[in-house]
């Protein structure tokens, strides 16, 4: 964790909220990276923190900044298949239904300074980073979709904070 959160303040420009995969979910999906060789893997390699991120973009480093956000009593989605955003690696991620995440997305939008870093907002678990063109073969595996998750708590991260400050719904 130590490494991740120097990542974190090295490298993100913005606060974020995000809610952490639960445990069960989210060793299927490390193993589900592990099976990855190596040398198809881009730079950023594998996410060893499987989370979703409802809002990255948030200009302020306080949580107080959620405060005037109605949060759900909890978060519900479903999880569909692997598929891909191509960019300049192909990351290789499980995509989350959920109307829930959409509607918190637009309300931290809507409700604080936030600079947009997307066109739009696709809730998504990210599994691993890869080179360019090396991502297709692993799209349309199903062995997550279908499974239910709730969510009980989100999670807050200042840019320049080297802890997640968590939020019970």
């Amino acid at each position: 964790m130590k490494y991740f959160n120097q990542f974190l303040i090295e490298n993100y420009k913005f606060s974020s909220v995000q809610v952490k995969m639960p445990d069960d979910i989210s060793k299927m999906i490390v193993e589900f990276g592990m099976e990855i060789p190596k040398k198809h893997l881009a730079a950023d390699g594998r996410d060893d923190r499987p989370h979703i991120t409802i809002k990255y973009g948030i200009h302020s480093e306080s949580v107080d900044v959620l405060d005037d956000i109605t949060l759900p009593d909890k978060i519900t989605a479903v999880m569909g298949k692997t598929s891909l955003f191509e960019n300049d690696t192909d990351v290789l991620k499980v995509d989350i239904i959920s109307q829930d995440l959409s509607d918190l997305n637009m309300a931290i939008t809507k409700g604080t300074k936030t600079t947009q870093t997307q066109c739009e907002y696709h809730s998504h678990v990210t599994i691993a980073y890869l080179l360019k063109g090396k991502g297709q073969k692993y799209t349309n595996d199903d062995r997550f979709e279908g499974k239910e998750i709730e969510f009980n708590n989100i999670e807050f991260s200042s840019k320049n904070d080297n802890k997640y400050i968590k939020i019970n719904l």
